[in-house]
């Protein structure tokens, strides 16, 4: 446990630092907690899609010198994906990694429209089945990625 602490603690550092590396180009970010649910595709016999949960923070930053309304976003998020079938349910935990840009735009000053798009990085943290490590030799990928929309 006191690795998967520490791989943890070593990912959200890298993820902040990259975060802060995009606001002194970009000026003040702002920052937002991130709450919401997925549904993870897994491609397993007899295994069928579950609802799973993300949380944690997002910061956006303006593009400098681009037209406004240009934004990039990057978040950390800890999210549960997996399946349930066969009398066993997989909850492997990732830590998520979202880099996305995308384009607001004002229709006045309370109501905007958006559209985001971009990759994502997931880093298994950690889970069990039967006992067993689902991130060991005969488990789940320890790292995931693909893209999101929003």
């Amino acid at each position: 446990m006191k690795n998967i602490m520490k791989k943890i603690y070593s990912i959200l550092i890298v993820a902040l630092a990259t975060m802060m590396g995009f606001s002194a180009q970009a000026g003040a970010p702002q920052w937002e907690i991130v709450a919401g649910m997925n549904v993870a595709n897994v491609d397993a016999s007899g295994c069928s899609s579950r609802i799973g949960f993300h949380a944690g923070v997002r910061s956006t930053f303006g593009i400098p010198n681009a037209n406004q309304g240009f934004y990039v976003n990057a978040a950390a998020l800890l999210s549960l994906k997996g399946c349930k079938g066969g009398g066993i349910t997989l909850n492997p935990y990732y830590l998520d990694i979202p880099v996305h840009a995308g384009y607001k735009y004002a229709i006045n000053e309370s109501v905007a429209l958006f559209g985001e798009f971009g990759p994502y990085f997931g880093i298994g943290l950690f889970g069990k089945t039967d006992g067993e490590d689902m991130f060991g030799e005969d488990g789940f990928k320890r790292f995931d990625f693909g893209l999101g929309l929003r």
